[in-house]
């Protein structure tokens, strides 16, 4: 559907709820790859799946605190988001943003 809906009008973007939950989980690798191939720039919501990402058990958590200490839990979902090269906007949710020079540095 989403082919069929790009070929109609030159996008300018499109926003999408774009983590990496929902890559392996869900269909964002497929509606990702749809958007990278028409060359639609995206606008990513959700990057830490409401709190999702941030929270994860305490097996996964300690998993990337092993790999990268000084790195919070929430910082991965966004780096994530971020190393995608269709993504030029990333939007979260206030609370979120406030703490996001934490997360990304």
């Amino acid at each position: 559907m989403l082919k069929k809906v790009l070929a109609y009008y030159n996008w300018d973007f499109v926003q999408m709820q774009l983590n990496y939950y929902d890559w392996y989980c869900g269909n964002a690798e497929e509606l990702y790859n749809i958007l990278a191939s028409a060359d639609v720039p995206i606008m990513a919501m959700e990057p830490v799946h409401g709190r999702l990402l941030a929270d994860l058990i305490p097996e996964a958590a300690a998993g990337l605190k092993e790999m990268s200490p000084e790195r919070s839990v929430a910082s991965w979902a966004m780096r994530w988001v971020l190393g995608r090269s269709q993504v030029q906007v990333v939007l979260a949710s206030r609370p979120f943003h406030i703490r996001f020079h934490i997360h990304v540095s």
